[in-house]
């Protein structure tokens, strides 16, 4: 996923793509930020949108929420 991004171009080179689940959002690492315990935030990047922000401060987050999201939570808040 991360060569074909960024052969295209839809990848900066600090963005680490790690999931593109549907044509509406995809989720990526910001490599230029790293907290003290060596974990980077995952982003969502929102195409219809065009925006990204913060989805989860750390990798076991995003599965956690991507999980309860799979199992018809709407949001990470529920």
């Amino acid at each position: 996923m991360y060569e074909i991004n960024k052969n295209d171009g839809t990848a900066k080179p600090n963005q680490l793509f790690i999931s593109e689940p549907s044509n509406d959002e995809s989720f990526y690492f910001n490599l230029d930020e790293c907290n003290e315990e060596g974990e980077f935030a995952i982003y969502m990047y929102d195409f219809q949108n065009d925006c990204s922000y913060i989805y989860a401060s750390n990798f076991y987050e995003f599965l956690e929420f991507r999980i309860l999201r799979g199992h018809g939570f709407s949001s990470k808040n529920d």
